[in-house]
């Protein structure tokens, strides 16, 4: 994690007027201020995206009100947080493969006409 990452997410957030993006921005600036212990504690960096995406994001794309432009910024940032969750549980072994789970993905050919 570097700290202009977390300052262009905490700007990304700050062009909603909504609660939950600006308390989701508060948390972001929050880490900025101790940035050492998100780059050495993949835990930590897990904590702040995950309250950044589910507690934050997710919930005001629920109940806020936003033109449909800004909801697909906001729903872009959604991903982007659950993107960053899931791939450090990923990387720290928090997820699993299922015994269903396929071996080989379909290639994007396959969908394709």
């Amino acid at each position: 994690m570097k700290s202009s990452t977390l300052q262009y997410l905490a700007t990304r957030l700050s062009q909603f007027d909504d609660a939950e993006c600006a308390t989701a921005g508060k948390l972001v600036r929050n880490a900025l201020s101790s940035i050492d212990v998100f780059t050495q504690s993949a835990e930590a960096e897990h904590a702040l995206y995950h309250s950044v995406w589910g507690g934050h994001i997710s919930r005001a794309l629920d109940v806020g009100s936003f033109t449909p432009a800004q909801a697909d910024v906001l729903g872009a940032l959604e991903t982007e947080m659950a993107g960053h969750t899931l791939t450090i549980r990923l990387s720290l072994g928090w997820l699993t493969r299922s015994a269903m789970a396929p071996q080989d993905f379909p290639a994007l050919a396959a969908f394709q006409n």
